[in-house]
């Protein structure tokens, strides 16, 4: 059977149309993007989470402040992630984060009470677990230009 040479083209088309493009779809790359450990971590596995009462101290150069408080988290097993408390002397801010995929690092969102104008300060942290009763990190005001360090030990 003798096709006709100006369908050639048409026919390769339609051909290469019907192969599935499997091959051709991106994968992400193997890892965090998952939310799988697929090996030993570099780091020991730690005892215990983020969850549990904090002895925090932080820098605030805008007050003279003794800038210790407590920070409270519980892991959210609902959504994910955890919520918490950071009780400061101007009030206490609401925490939301989410951990890294080997449960090391956390990162998310604090919230302070309404400051009676209408607006709800709020910002952005980074905790890290250096130890299993020790965190470090930093915290930065959504108004801010740079973050501020912050540590905390865990309660006794």
């Amino acid at each position: 059977m003798s096709v006709n040479p100006a369908l050639r083209p048409l026919l390769a088309l339609l051909l290469l149309a019907a192969i599935p493009a499997d091959a051709q779809v991106p994968r992400p790359p193997a890892g965090g993007v998952t939310g799988f450990d697929f090996g030993p971590s570099a780091y020991p596995r730690l005892r215990s989470g983020f969850d549990g009462a904090w002895v925090l101290q932080w820098q605030d150069p805008r007050s003279n402040c003794p800038c210790m408080g407590t920070l409270t988290l519980e892991a959210d097993r609902v959504n994910g992630g955890y919520n918490g408390a950071w009780v400061r002397p101007d009030g206490t801010a609401t925490i939301r984060g989410e951990t890294s995929f080997d449960q090391r690092v956390m990162q998310g969102q604090y919230w302070l009470p309404d400051d009676g104008n209408g607006f709800t300060p709020h910002g952005y942290f980074r905790l890290e677990h250096q130890d299993d009763n020790s965190l470090t990190g930093s915290y930065k005001a959504d108004s801010a230009v740079i973050p501020f360090a912050w540590s905390a030990t865990r309660k006794q």
